[in-house]
């Protein structure tokens, strides 16, 4: 059983606590980027299949106390928190302006997430399965569409060199069936660095279009 019927936006109306998920409530959030976070993925199929560097976000929780957030549970001001970060170079991704966060009817209250998982009630278990392909799409929109830059080329090339040291340490190693499998498995993994690299280079922010 799908609960994407009872799945609210952002800013919802109350729904019927009747039909709600059997699991406690949790605090609202937002999203937020730093320039300096990225990570190297290879997304799509088929011809269309190439390496990219993907926007890694950070999950800011409003919690009253914490962080400099004030006021009480279900009226909070995370403005001030907001600004620090902000005066930070993070990239504040409230829900009221990116369409990502789906909120639940729950136990003593409501259940945000994302958009991006589908809930399921397994004999009485929520389940969570990530829409990882429709993820990786929104965080390629926040690029093409404007709202954060591409990586800057001093960036990429320092997660490149880290990427290369973890190689380097591990290369006297290789002779282990399990040092050999992870050793590939981080040769690749720069290797598409360097892809995504090159393509960010040549192409800038269409090479984020999908």
């Amino acid at each position: 059983m799908s609960f994407d019927s009872i799945a609210q936006p952002w800013a919802a109306a109350n729904n019927n606590t009747q039909n709600r998920l059997r699991i406690k409530a949790n605090d609202f959030f937002f999203f937020m980027h730093h320039p300096t976070s990225w990570i190297a993925r290879e997304i799509g199929t088929g011809k269309k299949k190439k390496w990219i560097w993907l926007p890694k976000l950070n999950k800011f929780i409003e919690k009253p106390g914490v962080n400099n957030i004030r006021g009480q549970v279900g009226a909070t001001d995370s403005s001030l928190a907001r600004t620090q970060f902000q005066d930070q170079g993070f990239t504040i991704l409230h829900p009221s302006k990116h369409d990502y966060m789906r909120i639940y009817p729950a136990i003593k209250g409501k259940y945000h997430t994302t958009k991006f998982f589908t809930l399921e009630n397994l004999a009485g278990e929520i389940i969570f399965k990530e829409k990882t392909e429709e993820l990786e799409t929104w965080l390629c929109s926040l690029i093409s569409g404007g709202t954060l830059e591409p990586p800057h080329e001093h960036i990429m090339k320092r997660i490149m060199h880290k990427q290369q040291e973890l190689i380097n340490m591990h290369v006297n190693k290789s002779h282990l069936p399990l040092q050999k499998g992870q050793l590939s498995e981080a040769e690749t993994l720069l290797q598409g660095m360097q892809a995504a690299t090159d393509g960010i280079m040549k192409e800038g922010k269409a090479y984020y279009e999908r």
